[in-house]
């Protein structure tokens, strides 16, 4: 989920390269409307869309009160960690700004490495 998922296409190539699916929530709402509609083995979020710096907050308790069971990592800046990164982590999410911590959270989490 991330309201510019151009910044992320060389991930979203890799995933596809394995063979995964992935699917584009630009806005919190559609996330947890894609989130009800499908099973999802894992879900990556950034924390700020649009002029809402928490949003990524907005949606973790979204999925909380959905009774969310899928790992959720939250893939920011190091402003927004710090601003946001333990409200996250007590939601149950992990959070990261290093791509090579995201890679390892996705290769444990689906069982399969991936690399960029």
């Amino acid at each position: 989920m991330d309201d510019k998922p151009s910044n992320n296409k060389t991930l979203q190539n890799a995933l596809i390269k394995k063979n995964m699916q992935i699917d584009i929530a630009c806005t919190t709402e559609k996330g947890l409307e894609l989130y009800e509609q499908n099973l999802y083995d894992l879900i990556i979020t950034d924390m700020g869309r649009g002029e809402k710096n928490d949003a990524g907050i907005d949606l973790l308790k979204g999925l909380k009160r959905m009774q969310n069971h899928v790992p959720v990592i939250v893939y920011t800046a190091r402003s927004a960690i710090l601003n946001y990164g333990d409200q996250a982590k007590k939601l149950g999410a992990a959070v990261t700004n290093k791509r090579e911590i995201l890679l390892e959270f996705i290769s444990d989490k689906l069982k399969t490495r991936v690399s960029v």
